[in-house]
């Protein structure tokens, strides 16, 4: 169920649910305990959600809770056009990518140590494989924990993720099919 906030024209945010005025860092952590929340001009009803969830951020930053890097945000304002899970995804995997080691910088690395009579053959391709092991280990898990901060992004912000759309329209066309037999 959404909560609702209506925001007044003296800015203040008031919690419809609690009957409470509320601050930003109580949304946030409204946020964070898993609400579904949706701020609204009181007057107007106009729907405020991104730009108080933008603010939320903004005021983490100042506080220096949040370390977002600047690179990230000017990027993001660069690329407001494209796709938001295509963007998170690219530049996730784009930061994580500059730490992670090629198989062919371990193959060099170990190689280097053998050479230098630091390690036998046999332990180089033991320690070979466990590197590489690892490292795709924590490249599956890395792609599954950005992804579900990409789906949990998607809720906040009220955007529905590839997968919801297709199940919508796949919904819709069998729905259209059903109908389309009753009028005949």
């Amino acid at each position: 169920m959404v909560r609702t906030i209506k925001r007044y024209s003296n800015r203040k945010l008031y919690d419809t649910e609690d009957k409470r005025y509320i601050t930003l860092d109580q949304i946030a952590e409204l946020v964070r305990d898993g609400q579904d929340i949706r701020v609204v001009e009181n007057q107007t009803g106009q729907d405020l959600t991104n730009v108080t969830l933008s603010q939320i951020l903004l005021e983490q930053e100042k506080k220096q809770e949040s370390t977002i890097p600047k690179t990230f945000l000017m990027n993001l304002i660069q690329r407001s056009q494209t796709s938001v899970v295509d963007f998170w995804k690219k530049n996730v995997q784009t930061y994580f990518e500059g730490s992670l080691l090629s198989d062919d910088k371990i193959e060099k690395d170990v190689d280097e140590l053998v050479r230098k009579g630091e390690l036998e053959e046999g332990e180089a391709i033991q320690l070979k494989d466990e590197i590489k092991t690892r490292s795709q280990t924590f490249r599956q898990r890395l792609d599954e924990v950005v992804e579900a901060r990409v789906h949990d992004i998607l809720r906040v912000l009220n955007i529905p993720s590839k997968a919801e759309v297709e199940a919508l329209r796949a919904k819709v066309t069998e729905l259209n099919e059903q109908l389309d037999a009753l009028s005949k």
